[in-house]
Formats: C-alpha cells, structure tokens, sequence
C-alpha cells in the first residue's frame, strides 16, 4: 500500500508540473481505497508531498475496483487547484 500511495502522489505532481501547478496548489483530495487501515497507516507517505496547510481530504473506502486484475490495495487521487479555482473565478 505505501509504494502505491507514494507512485499515486508521484504520478499526480508529475500531472501537476507539467500543467504548470504544484502539490501545494491542491485544495482538495479525494482518495478511494479497497483497505482503510493500511491506507491510513501511509499517512507518513502523504506527509512527504503535502504540508501545511494541508489539503481538504476525503478518504473512501470502497468494497471493490472495477477492475479485478488491479491490486487490491489500489489508491486513487483527484485534486483541484488553486490555479484553476483561480483561473474559474475569473472567467466567471
């Protein structure tokens, strides 16, 4: 579960950089999880890429993925950030 939560963040700042955004520009997180407990034990792994003020977090556990071929300790992110709050704000 931590390798997967750490590639997960990995993989969701690397998506960030190339649109120009960071880690600390996410104002909301929702993560998905078949294993709550091991997923919250990785709560250390999550400290590595965000810090204060951290992000609005929802953590769900779910009972399966749809797909059955992935792992089972499988984590999923979305964030949305301050730049495009920003960048909604002003077209609106």
């Amino acid at each position: 579960m931590r390798a997967q939560v750490r590639q997960a963040l990995r993989n969701l700042s690397r998506v960030l950089g190339v649109l120009g955004g960071r880690m600390a520009d996410i104002l909301s997180l929702t993560q998905f999880t078949v294993d709550v407990e091991a997923f919250m034990n990785a709560a250390d792994v999550r400290r590595e890429f965000f810090s204060e003020p951290y992000p609005v977090t929802t953590t769900v556990q779910v009972a399966r993925l749809y797909d059955p071929a992935l792992p089972r300790s499988a984590h999923f992110a979305a964030a949305y950030t301050r730049s495009t709050l920003t960048a909604w704000e002003t077209a609106a």
